[in-house]
């Protein structure tokens, strides 16, 4: 069964199963109050046996044996959710959905910097490397109203190039072509009616001449792989204006490594530190200080 019911009349912390261990898995166990929630373990189909965050894997019919009060979702996806449903039914556990499902950490971040960029008068452009459908480009422009806006993609997918430069693999396989189910127009279809809005097509950095001179107040890094979130941040780092901030997400990812590795060794080369969000995409954040030369070689 299905319950929205997270009060259970019980004494001390509920113990909890998260019914999955990857990428959204393992921010919902960061993020869970462990005065409310005793998390015993996780539950995975694929990585059953194995041990994560320093917890182990539970194949489902090893659940009722650990007598958890509840089996939190700890993946998204009705679809998926549904599996799991019909997967565990009959077993007598209650099922409880995740706080995630009512929580954008990213969106609200983007929020926040976007204010703070406002009402310190940080001047300059906008951009996001990796655009796919162009959602969070959409919260770009409604946050960030008036000033240009730079949107960098293949529009094919991963370039063969790219997959092919990643660290060992992660939970996800990463094949060329992933994401290729978008399009340039469709893309430039949702921003028609805004005339700063300048969409690049091609692999970065090769497609980064056009804004050579820009500098930048914000920058969005989505783009998943080792090379091109380096180069992002090598082309937009030294371009920032004072209090500009680059966010860059799956710098923590179990599915994406290269993203996170291409920030480390940035970091490393610059002496920087990122702040990490506690969010499912693993984000990260890069303010540029006032006291940094405007631009590094």
């Amino acid at each position: 069964m299905i319950s929205k019911k997270t009060d259970l009349n019980i004494p001390g912390p509920m113990r909890l199963v998260l019914f999955g261990a990857g990428q959204y898995g393992q921010a919902l166990y960061r993020i869970l109050d462990r005065e409310v929630y005793q998390v015993i373990g996780f539950a995975d189909n694929k990585l059953a046996g194995s041990t994560v965050l320093g917890l182990r894997v539970y194949a489902a019919e090893e659940l009722a044996g650990l007598n958890p009060h509840a089996v939190m979702f700890a993946l998204k996806g009705r679809d998926r959710r549904a599996e799991i449903a019909a997967q565990m039914k009959g077993s007598g556990l209650e099922l409880i959905p995740p706080p995630l499902d009512a929580i954008d950490i990213r969106g609200a971040e983007l929020k926040l910097l976007a204010k703070q960029i406002k009402n310190r008068n940080v001047a300059g452009s906008v951009a996001e490397l990796g655009v796919y459908k162009g959602d969070f480009a959409l919260l770009l422009a409604e946050h960030f109203p008036g000033r240009p806006l730079y949107l960098f993609d293949t529009f094919t997918g991963f370039p063969a190039e790219d997959v092919s430069l990643e660290p060992s693999p992660g939970s996800r396989i990463i094949k060329a072509g992933d994401f290729a189910d978008t399009s340039f127009e469709g893309v430039s279809a949702r921003f028609s009616s805004c005339d700063k809005v300048h969409i690049i097509k091609g692999r970065f950095p090769e497609t980064a001449g056009c804004c050579e001179q820009e500098r930048f107040c914000f920058v969005s890094l989505d783009a998943d792989l080792y090379q091109p979130v380096y180069e992002g941040l090598r082309f937009f780092y030294p371009r920032l204006e004072s209090g500009g901030c680059i966010l860059i997400d799956d710098a923590a990812s179990p599915q994406y490594p290269g993203a996170g590795k291409a920030l480390r060794v940035f970091c490393e080369e610059e002496n920087l530190f990122p702040l990490p969000l506690c969010d499912v995409h693993g984000s990260a954040v890069l303010i540029r200080g006032s006291s940094e030369p405007k631009h590094s070689e």
